[in-house]
Formats: structure tokens, C-alpha cells, sequence
């Protein structure tokens, strides 16, 4: 009887968190202090006492992409498109390993934010829903430095120059970071009261990598022959992973050319953007009235 009043009084307040989802920027901006403070604790936190200092930030994913092309583009002989640049492949991997790192490595930290932060979270007035964005901020910050190493690279061998699609870049961000908000928000208030989640989801995000088109495209699939029927079908299933439009999107606006040669049209871009936006924006809504709805027990929890 009491868990039945409990659920009628949560499914109550549901549109009173939706309103406060819809008003997450307002929250960020009065607690703009609160939010900086803790970025620069974490990205000073990873970095200090360490040689290199700040370096590692562009270090980390170039040895990831390293690591990548090493198995993929060497021992496994994945290659660029027949007719593309040669640097095509190399910088298709890169870019989704930017892309994927940056959610990816928010999302695992998430998975225990409502504990480690146990002494905050017992204050009432604290806004726990704003803990992942400086997760978030780290990471993209180590995004935008690889986009950077992308764009020197890609100068230096006349593989692609900026074109006015890297203008839509800040919009998916803002997307990946709708993403990640909702996802993260998710897995720490899960977590709470189920531990096992902080074991589960690495390796759920390891079969989540190869299910993402990180290391493959389409065409190369595609390219087998043979009986392609099953290959169709899950590509087909393939497209409801969230990562997907997402990684389309980031390759679009980097002006990553499409597998036949030809560079990314505005129209294709803002098409790749807009898809990427629907997956987000559900799961930033549906994360935030997952949390809110478990927020009132996380104090006895933790």
C-alpha cells in the first residue's frame, strides 16, 4: 500500500521535473561558481604531480588512436574507400575516438558521483543533478585539444581545412552533452543502490565501442559480398544506437568526405546534427526524471 502511494506520489511530481529539466540551463547558470569550482578541481586533479603535466590531455587520445589503427588499420587491414585520401581512414578512426572518448570516459566516472560526493549530497540545498557537467567540461576540453591536433594534421598533408560546417561544432557539443547528462544521470542515481552497475557498465561499454561505427563504416561492410541480407539487417539495427547519428554528426562538422569522396553538404550536416539532437534529447529528459524521482533516498544510501 505505502510503495503504491510512493508511486502515485512520484508519477505526480513527474511534470514538475520535466519543467526542471527544461530549465537545467537556468540551474547551471546560478551555480555557475559551484560548476567552475569543480571543473577546475578535476582537471587539475588528473594532471597534478604527473611530468607532463597538462600534455597528457592531447598524449591520451593520440596513444588510443595509435592503439586503434595499430589493430584495426594495420592487423586487421581495414582501409580507406577506394578513391579516398589516404589519410581518410587514419582520420575517420581518430575522429570517432575523440568522439567516443569523451563520452564514454564521463559516462564510467558518473557511475559513481553520488557516492563519492556522499557528504554533498546530504545537504539539501545542494544541486546534485549539475555533478556530471564538469565531468563533461574535462572531457570535451580534451576533445576540442584533439580536434586541434586533427586540423594541424590535416593542414600539414591537405587531407580537409575547416569549412563553414565546423560553425555547427558547439551545437554538438551542446548535443553529446545533452547525451551524456541523461546517460550519466542515469547510471549514478542506479548505481546508489545497486553497486554492481560501476562493474557492469565498462563492460557494457565495450560491446556498446564495436557496436558503435568507431573502427568501421558502412561500405566496408557492405563491401564483403556475398549474401549481404544479414549484414543490411544489422546495420539496420545498428542506427538505433544513439552513439551512431551522434559520431555522424561530429565527422560531418570536422568535414570527415563521405566514403564516395565528396565533401559533407550543409544539408547533410545539419540532417546529421538534427538526428543526433532527437536520441539526445530523450535520454537527457528521461535521465533527469530518473534521478530526480530516486534523488530523495540517495541521502540514506550513501
Amino acid at each position: 500500500m505505502n510503495h503504491s502511494y510512493d508511486a502515485d506520489r512520484e508519477g505526480a511530481r513527474w511534470p514538475g521535473f520535466l519543467l526542471e529539466a527544461a530549465a537545467y540551463p537556468f540551474l547551471i547558470q546560478r551555480n555557475m561558481a559551484l560548476v567552475r569550482n569543480f571543473f577546475r578541481r578535476e582537471f587539475l586533479g588528473r594532471f597534478r604531480g604527473s611530468l607532463l603535466g597538462v600534455f597528457w590531455v592531447l598524449v591520451h587520445p593520440i596513444f588510443l588512436f595509435l592503439t586503434y589503427y595499430l589493430v584495426f588499420g594495420l592487423m586487421f587491414a581495414v582501409r580507406s574507400p577506394e578513391g579516398a585520401h589516404p589519410l581518410w581512414y587514419p582520420m575517420y578512426l581518430f575522429t570517432g575516438v575523440l568522439a567516443w572518448t569523451a563520452f564514454v570516459e564521463t559516462a564510467v566516472r558518473c557511475t559513481t558521483l553520488i557516492i563519492e560526493n556522499g557528504n554533498l549530497i546530504k545537504k539539501v540545498a545542494f544541486p546534485a543533478q549539475l555533478l556530471p557537467l564538469h565531468l563533461i567540461a574535462v572531457n570535451l576540453v580534451v576533445y576540442l585539444v584533439g580536434v586541434l591536433a586533427y586540423y594541424i594534421l590535416s593542414a600539414l598533408t591537405g587531407f580537409v581545412f575547416p569549412g563553414y560546417g565546423l560553425l555547427l561544432l558547439p551545437l554538438v557539443l551542446v548535443v553529446q552533452a545533452l547525451f551524456t547528462i541523461g546517460v550519466g544521470l542515469i547510471l549514478a542515481s542506479w548505481n546508489v543502490f545497486f553497486r554492481d552497475i560501476n562493474q557492469i557498465f565498462p563492460i557494457v561499454a565495450n560491446l556498446w565501442f564495436f557496436a558503435t561505427p568507431i573502427f568501421w563504416y558502412e561500405e566496408m561492410l557492405l563491401g564483403r559480398g556475398g549474401d549481404l541480407s544479414g549484414i543490411r539487417t544489422l546495420l539496420g539495427w545498428l542506427e538505433w544506437n544513439p552513439m551512431t547519428p551522434l559520431l555522424r554528426a561530429h565527422r560531418a562538422v570536422l568535414g570527415i568526405p563521405l566514403p564516395d569522396g565528396t565533401a559533407p553538404s550543409m544539408g547533410y550536416i545539419l540532417d546529421a546534427v538534427g538526428t543526433a539532437a532527437l536520441p539526445a534529447v530523450f535520454f537527457f529528459f528521461f535521465g533527469f526524471l530518473v534521478f530526480r524521482s530516486l534523488q530523495h533516498r540517495f541521502a540514506d544510501e550513501v
